[in-house]
């Protein structure tokens, strides 16, 4: 009896989710646009709706960010996302997050998501989407891919030497790890005082146990140096400034950001409606000496909407593509 009491359990803690208490999400391709905008069929309760499930098809590996709106911020942006492997496979590979452990933002109402792969949308389909309540096996299967996911591989934090570091529900690994072996070097200290043995013999068994530890924390950071540095990196070798800087951006980004270049004077002064999805702050860098102000001399678009009371001060100047484009004030 209590065998199958067990196994009724198991059964409960690792099985999906009844039907009902799921959220599908529709994910479609915009025209000309890298990435997959998704729409759940009703807003997720973020408190109640904590995992996220992806059915992925892709014909390349690459990493990807998963980003989402909500009820407090209404924009895409990187705060309210996460980043992880796409793996190429010939049939649909299974994607689950556990997002209110991955990320303090799922809060709130989640109305929309967008799916931004690193080299554009190509080649990338979701079969399906879909929201629903943690259980046992989702916890397990979203902590593993996120401690093999690329965000463990940045830089978090410093202890004597700067460790990249895997994340595992949203802190990072070290953290666990310390608490481990801080507890365990006590415990172990404890006991051996209790036992009566020599302090001298113990002070070195310790030394030496720290030291192997660290050994361990300093092959783990070369094994991150690598998958950065030699994996992620490659993509850079043989390349010229202009392709590197194409390739660290999503998309046309930085084509459009070199056109924008190429038509405004360096004395003048810009605003911009870049979609949240991109980090608008490079325009700024790579722009430079232009200035970004409030309605400047020239409205520059990248798959944004603008406003229409801004849009009337503005007339078109210079398309890059649709949904990309430069306009110049009024006047001017």
């Amino acid at each position: 009896m209590r065998k199958l009491v067990l196994l009724a359990l198991t059964v409960l803690l690792s099985s999906q989710v009844l039907a009902w208490d799921q959220i599908k999400i529709d994910f479609v391709q915009p025209p000309q646009l890298p990435y997959l905008v998704g729409q759940p069929e009703i807003n997720i309760d973020a408190d109640e709706f904590t995992t996220l499930s992806l059915r992925i098809k892709a014909d390349r590996s690459t990493t990807a960010r998963l980003f989402w709106a909500s009820s407090y911020d209404p924009q895409l942006n990187e705060p309210k996302s996460v980043w992880f492997f796409i793996k190429k496979a010939p049939f649909p590979k299974e994607y689950v997050f556990q997002l209110k452990s991955q990320n303090p933002y799922w809060l709130g109402f989640i109305g929309q998501f967008a799916l931004l792969p690193d080299g554009g949308s190509q080649g990338i389909e979701i079969i399906s989407g879909k929201a629903y309540p943690t259980n046992f096996l989702t916890t397990i299967r979203s902590g593993w891919q996120e401690f093999w996911g690329p965000r463990g591989r940045l830089v978090i934090g410093s202890t004597i030497n700067t460790i990249q570091s895997p994340n595992l529900f949203g802190r990072s690994i070290y953290v666990y790890v310390y608490w481990l072996i801080g507890g365990w070097i006590i415990g172990w200290l404890a006991w051996q005082l209790l036992r009566g043995k020599n302090r001298k013999t113990i002070a070195k068994q310790t030394f030496y146990i720290v030291i192997f530890f660290w050994g361990l924390l300093e092959i783990s950071n070369m094994y991150s140096q690598y998958i950065i540095q030699v994996k992620e990196d490659w993509k850079y070798v043989g390349k010229s400034q202009a392709e590197k800087l194409a390739l660290a951006n999503y998309g046309d980004y930085y084509p459009f950001i070199a056109f924008c270049e190429k038509y405004l004077p360096q004395n003048s002064t810009f605003d911009f409606r870049i979609g949240g999805v991109y980090n608008d702050i490079k325009a700024r860098y790579y722009l430079y000496p232009r200035r970004q102000v409030k309605l400047g001399d020239f409205l520059l678009v990248y798959d944004a909407m603008v406003e229409p009371t801004i849009e009337a001060a503005y007339q078109p100047y210079k398309t890059f593509r649709a949904r990309a484009y430069i306009m110049k004030k009024r006047g001017l």
